[in-house]
């Protein structure tokens, strides 16, 4: 298998997006303008196809265990990243707790002792087992 290695200068690519953002919009928050442009999530699109496409069937470099100790969990803020984690989820039956609307709520599936649904958020890492077929992700 041949690996490649795509590197990125983040300064000079600010640098030639700036002109593409919205002039003059101050929303008075902390994050640095160059943040608030419209072409980010065309950026992380473009990411995350770009990683799929050099390798589809392990994108992320992570295998399925019981025990994912070694998960990254910066990862899982990327909604294709959670889908996968649910390649062995138990509850495939249930209506309202499948796996893309699962990823989608933000959710990742890590099994371990206390319970092989058990599943994690990615955000704010609230823990949540024993999935009953009526339970919803939202």
């Amino acid at each position: 298998m041949e690996s490649v290695v795509v590197e990125a200068n983040g300064k000079e690519l600010l640098e030639q997006l700036r002109p593409l953002e919205t002039p003059g919009e101050n929303s008075g928050t902390e994050v640095p303008p160059e943040w608030m442009s419209f072409v980010w999530p065309y950026i992380s699109a473009l990411g995350e196809r770009v990683r799929l496409m050099l390798n589809p069937d392990h994108p992320y470099n992570f295998d399925y265990s019981p025990e994912w100790k070694g998960l990254n969990k910066d990862m899982m803020a990327s909604e294709a990243a959670r889908r996968l984690t649910f390649q062995n989820w138990p509850h495939m039956e249930y209506r309202w707790a499948l796996p893309y609307q699962m990823a989608e709520a933000g959710f990742y599936h890590q099994p371990n002792s206390a319970g092989d649904d058990r599943v994690l958020c990615f955000s704010c890492f609230v823990c949540l087992v024993c999935w009953e077929p009526s339970d919803e992700p939202w």
